[in-house]
């Protein structure tokens, strides 16, 4: 026990010290709990007496004691609150802790610890947690709830005040009563946990009483209904009887019934084997005339094909030819007018200069019209002038009175006023020196800068006369040169036209594939859903439009098959040959969300390589089938999706060997005809035209596209030729152009200087038009600054007078007055400025046909009469255009054999293709007839396969009967020779036999046997129970004998040491103390219900 001897020291002291040996503290160990940072105290600090800790106040001996207390879970520590944990953690110097524990060592000799009872020494250690605690026992995890049973069992109860003995707990021991020391001694010895045991011992043996009692109850109740069940087994056994022939009769009817159906199974079964063969020679045939048909048809296409090729040839020539017509039309036009072009030029020359006389005379009047309406407009524009100015003038008068007038509305004093005349006066004064420099800018322009331009041009127009000179030699000296370079140049031409003319004709090839691509491009998307093909295209876009790698295409594109087998691939894998492969499902996922980011139409669907592991199944190959599979062409990397649509699927030759594989292999199977037999039995499929065929379709497709990549090969080879004979010629008409560059330069010069004089002359007229205008806006500007300096004047006049409240008389008479002589004088101006603005029209319409019209035809005759003046009659042109003819001449031959070759291979493709057709249509006849027939065989087949099908579900049914039969019954045999009919009546009169006993009891046999059953376990739970009560008194026994013996040996202790304790606190031989235990009765006591009490006995000496 732990006694604290006074306020300064704690005593832990060992629990008996007899020659029975104790349990007593080892060690004890602190980490991050009260005042303890870190305290080991082993066994060098611990003996097995009494062991005494001194120390001063606060140095941690109660914290020790609560330690002590903590770990063994007694008093406030059994339960600890979550504000309570955090007190009991370290608060010292250094780190801040988040856990504590304490650890406790004991003596275990005695094996009071039963936890681990082989250990001499048990370690119990608890650990502080935020919410829960956690407990240790010799290293080993355990819960709360078993160390405190562990020390419950060994005396360390924590209901028994006593284990922990504190201050004034020795007191209320020596004061209290006998029967209270007794029961604390009971408590001391751990009495609770037997009492606790064996009360629940005492429950057990109760309720075992109370079930023996209900079993034997029960027991009574089984053998009442046993005997009643008795009579209901025997009526039970007689209808067992009748059941059993009941049973015997229907297996014989169900057994004839099946037996039936298999022979009429059998013979369809050998009819549909006979129709399997015959349906295989028949589609041998439908094969050879579909082939045929196919071959008949292709003739004609490809008749058709050159049939069209050469038409578009034809208009190809016939277009040229018609060129050629045009060209030689231009060239004997050409020519006729190089020979008549002499004559015709000298008769031409007389009748322009008799023109340009004319002209002439009209000119110079003109000119008097003008100079006349210049007078007038200038005479009218100064009156408009000065009536504008004068206008200005009175209108500033009349708006400063105005002004004036409204001052005392505007401003509320004087100074108000001053302040915004002063402000408009600065505005004003800076406006006019504007208008000043304005003025100084266009009276500049009209006497000095108009003036300079117009001597600048005059001298120009002087320098370009005399140039016209030197051009006229300069065409001479290259006609030689310029009509060698022409033959060469004419020759190349040539070449480069019949190199255009084979390009056009492989460009038409090119538009017939690609017109024949658009078609079966269009017939294979009619092949699938709508939403698919969107999706393709959708797909195509984005892969256009952004870089993803890994996509390698539609399922359909990354395999062949041979012709044969198109129809059976396209039924088996449907819609899935539109399936986008890509190399993972994340770029599957990139072209979705693209898709999905520009709301593109379409449902497409993907095979992501490293998601699909699929492998071919291993099918036989025989005569009559084939693995789908092995026939197919592709790239390994594809093997897995192939594997997926085709890995199952075997290619038989009848339906018949197609139904007998699906079941033995578990796999589908087709025809090449199309005919389907799945897995399960299921038949489908049939006819599928050719030209609908996914895979037929795709075919033509690449066999197109291949096609036009041998021609597209065939036309850069020519545009390549072409493109070298392009260069020859751009080279020969550089010479060319050099050579006529040279001799016409002169020409060329003189028609840039005409032009030039043509355009000085313009700019003559528009420098005087100028001027007009600069001296107009002068004058206006003129009136402007007279009228603002009047309004300058009038504010400067205003500012020096007081603000009256109105205006005078004076200035309100001169108002009035002033405002009807502006009204006059702004329709005298008006009228005025309208006479001046139509004589500057008429002045103006004047110099525009003078200008535009008769200078201009003047300026065109001279430049006429010069160059028929410098042109030579015989330039060598005419030669040119001779040489022109004659090669026209030449190609049109050509050209017309060439359109007569064509005529006739369009005749001869023409019957090719009706004759083609007359094949095709008589094949397509035999096929409509044969088809007939089929359809009639077929329909005689349907009516087989669902008698086939009816006569399977009625074995089914007949089997499914047998079965629910059960086993086949005793007796059944002797039906086995029974007609049909006898076996008809004796199952009626069985049925009704049977009915007599509708309402026996048939679960009478199972119910005797059940309650017989039950009553047997029932006897054998009796004697369990038998066994369990004894058990459970036997146990009640045991549990008092330990108590009592617990009881004696802690008293026997305490005794022991109770007496030697007070003899030692006495300090003398001659005190003694005495622990005495006050029995009931006289005479040596045996259990703890004899004793009544605890008493001391203690002499001083």
């Amino acid at each position: 026990t732990v006694s604290v001897l006074n306020c300064s020291a704690l005593a832990v002291e060992r629990r008996g010290c007899d020659s029975d040996g104790g349990m007593y503290v080892k060690g004890l160990e602190i980490g991050g709990f009260k005042s303890f940072r870190h305290a080991d105290l082993g066994d060098a600090e611990f003996s097995p007496m009494v062991n005494c800790l001194i120390g001063q106040n606060g140095s941690g001996k109660s914290n020790l004691f609560a330690a002590l207390q903590f770990v063994l879970g007694h008093g406030q520590y059994r339960t600890i609150s979550a504000e309570e944990r955090k007190e009991l953690l370290y608060e010292g110097p250094g780190n801040k802790v988040f856990s504590a524990f304490v650890e406790l060592r004991l003596d275990n000799t005695e094996g009071r610890l039963t936890l681990d009872s082989d250990a001499k020494e048990m370690v119990i250690r608890r650990t502080l947690g935020s919410k829960k605690d956690e407990y240790r026992v010799n290293n080993l995890n355990a819960s709360a709830s078993e160390v405190h049973k562990m020390l419950e069992a060994a005396g360390f109860s924590p209901s028994n005040p006593y284990n922990i003995v504190q201050q004034g707990k020795i007191q209320a021991f020596a004061t209290m009563s006998d029967a209270q020391r007794f029961d604390l001694l009971k408590e001391i010895a751990g009495t609770k946990v037997y009492e606790d045991r064996r009360n629940t011992s005492l429950g057990v043996l109760a309720d075992t009483e109370k079930e023996m009692g209900t079993v034997k109850a029960n027991i009574q109740n089984l053998d009442s209904r046993l005997s009643d069940l008795s009579q209901e087994r025997e009526e039970y056994k007689q209808f067992q009887l009748y059941e059993r022939q009941h049973k015997c009769l229907q297996y014989s009817v169900h057994r004839r019934e099946a037996e039936a159906a298999q022979v009429e199974l059998k013979k369809i079964e050998e009819y549909l084997d006979e129709r399997d063969e015959a349906s295989k020679d028949g589609a041998q045939r439908l094969h050879e005339l579909q082939q045929k048909l196919r071959e008949s048809e292709k003739k004609g296409a490809a008749a058709a094909v050159t049939m069209q090729q050469c038409k578009r040839q034809r208009e190809l020539v016939l277009q040229e030819r018609n060129g050629w017509v045009k060209r030689q039309a231009r060239a004997e036009v050409q020519l006729h007018s190089l020979t008549s072009r002499s004559k015709d030029q000298q008769g031409l020359k007389k009748k322009m200069e008799t023109v340009l006389v004319g002209l002439e005379k009209n000119i110079k009047k003109k000119e008097g019209d003008v100079q006349q309406l210049e007078v007038k407009v200038s005479a009218a524009n100064a009156k408009a002038a000065g009536l504008a100015t004068e206008r200005r003038t009175l209108d500033a008068r009349v708006s400063a009175l105005i002004t004036k007038r409204g001052r005392h509305n505007q401003f509320s004093t004087q100074k108000e006023r001053d302040v915004y005349l002063k402000a408009e006066i600065g505005k004003a004064e800076k406006t006019l020196k504007g208008y000043e420099t304005e003025l100084g800018r266009l009276a500049a322009k009209v006497d000095d800068e108009l003036p300079d331009q117009v001597a600048a041009v005059e001298a120009a127009m002087k320098e370009k006369r005399a140039a016209l000179v030197t051009a006229k030699a300069q065409r001479e000296s290259k006609k030689t040169e310029a009509a060698a370079l022409v033959k060469n140049r004419d020759a190349l031409a040539e070449k480069r036209r019949e190199l255009y003319r084979q390009q056009g004709k492989l460009q038409q090839g090119l538009d017939l594939s690609g017109e024949r691509y658009g078609m079966a491009e269009s017939r294979l998307n009619k092949t699938m859903p709508r939403d698919v093909q969107q999706g393709l295209k959708s797909v195509r876009e984005v892969l256009a439009s952004e870089d993803i790698a890994g996509v390698y295409g539609p399922v359909i594109n990354l395999f062949t098959v041979d012709a044969e087998l198109y129809t059976a691939c396209d039924v088996v894998a449907g819609n899935s040959l539109f399936h986008i492969v890509v190399d993972t499902n994340e770029t599957a996922s990139k072209i979705l969300k693209s898709l999905n980011k520009r709301k593109l139409p379409g449902r497409p669907s993907f095979y992501p390589l490293n998601r699909i592991n699929s492998k071919p199944k291993q099918l036989p190959t025989g005569e009559d089938c084939f693995p789908l599979f092995d026939r197919l062409k592709f790239e390994n990397q594809f093997s897995s999706v192939l594997a997926d649509l085709f890995g199952r699927v075997l290619v038989c030759t009848t339906l018949g060997a197609a139904g007998a594989h699906s079941k033995s292999q578990n796999c589908d199977c087709v025809l090449v005809n199309g005919d389907k037999v799945d897995a399960r039995g299921g038949i489908s499929g049939g006819f599928l035209d050719r030209k609908v065929c996914r895979l037929g379709v795709a075919a033509e497709l690449n066999k197109i596209k291949a096609e036009r990549a041998e021609q597209q090969a065939k036309m850069d080879d020519l545009m390549q030729a072409a493109s070298e004979v392009d260069q020859e010629v751009v080279k020969v008409r550089g010479e060319l152009t050099a050579v006529e560059g040279d001799g016409e330069g002169a020409l060329r010069d003189r028609e840039r200087i005409m032009y030039d004089l043509a355009a000085a002359e313009k700019d003559l007229r528009q420098l005087a038009e100028a001027k007009t205008q600069a001296t107009k806006a002068r004058e206006n500007q003129t009136a402007d600054i007279t009228s603002l300096q009047t309004a300058l004047v009038q504010m400067q006049e205003e500012i020096k007078a007081p603000m009256a409240q109105k205006l005078s008389d004076e200035e309100a008479q001169e108002l009035s007055e002033k405002q009807k002589e502006l009204d006059a004088l702004t329709k005298n101006h008006s009228h005025e400025a309208a006479g001046a603005e139509a004589l500057r029209a008429e002045l103006q319409a004047a110099r525009q046909t003078l200008s535009e019209n008769l200078l201009k035809q003047q300026t065109q005759l001279k430049q006429k009469l010069e160059e028929i003046d410098v042109a030579v009659v015989s330039d060598g042109k005419d030669g040119q255009a001779a040489r022109e003819v004659q090669l026209v001449k030449q190609r049109m031959e050509a050209l017309g054999k060439e359109v007569s070759e064509m005529e006739k291979q369009i005749e001869a493709a023409a019957n090719e293709r009706a004759k083609a057709s007359e094949e095709g249509e008589a094949v397509r006849r035999k096929m409509a007839a044969f088809q007939k027939d089929l359809g009639k065989d077929r329909v005689e087949l349907d009516e087989r396969r669902r008698s086939r099908v009816t006569l399977l579900n009625r074995i089914d049914e007949a089997e499914a009967d047998l079965r629910k039969l059960g086993a086949v019954p005793a007796g059944a045999e002797e039906y086995q020779s029974t007609g049909a009919r006898e076996l008809a009546k004796l199952l009626e009169e069985t049925r009704k036999k049977l009915k007599k006993f509708q309402y026996v009891n048939k679960k009478s046999y199972d119910q005797f046997s059940e309650l017989s059953d039950a009553k047997d376990a029932l006897e054998k739970s009796f004697e369990e129970r038998m066994v369990e009560k004894k058990a459970v008194e036997k146990l009640i026994a045991d549990l008092d004998a330990k108590k009592d013996e617990a009881v004696l040996r802690t008293f026997k202790q305490l005794k022991a040491q109770f007496a030697t304790n007070f003899r030692d606190l006495c300090g003398h031989d001659g005190a003694a103390g005495e622990v005495i235990l006050h029995r009931a009765k006289t005479g040596a006591a045996k259990k703890v219900e004899e004793f009544t009490g605890v008493g001391v006995k203690v002499n001083f000496g």
